[in-house]
């Protein structure tokens, strides 16, 4: 994998590709699928990420993708792709990952109500860059 986050069509060609840390790449694949001009069926695509925590799982199921894969996984998100019958892999489980969004995520949240909270978060670490390079 040359990036964080690279999603192949069923060709296995990539057709979105982001580099960066915590859930960004997600949260610009979330914003790149937003777009009309962007709209494609993920569900024939496999998406290849880095670290895959249950935040990460969550926003993969809230986008519709089938089947993925992580360098890293944690339990939880491979539980969570399991109850949601999405086809997973990985090279290496570990029991958590090491971000407060791995524990934000609780086993009986819906996906849109983890989504939601992770949105909420999106915004207010984007508040406090904003105020810290003012």
């Amino acid at each position: 994998m040359n990036n964080s986050l690279e999603v192949y069509n069923s060709d296995g060609i990539i057709v979105f590709e982001r580099d960066g840390k915590w859930l960004h790449p997600l949260f610009a694949l979330m914003d790149y699928l937003s777009e009309p001009e962007n709209e494609m069926d993920i569900t024939n695509c496999t998406l290849h990420d880095k670290i895959i925590g249950a935040a990460a799982a969550v926003l993969i199921i809230k986008m519709g993708f089938r089947k993925c894969h992580g360098l890293l996984m944690s339990e939880k998100a491979a539980a969570l792709f399991k109850q949601h019958e999405i086809e997973y892999n990985y090279d290496k489980m570990v029991e958590g990952i090491l971000c407060k969004t791995e524990k934000m995520i609780e086993p009986n949240d819906s996906i849109n109500t983890a989504v939601e909270r992770l949105i909420e978060l999106r915004k207010e670490n984007r508040q406090k860059m904003n105020k810290n390079s003012q």
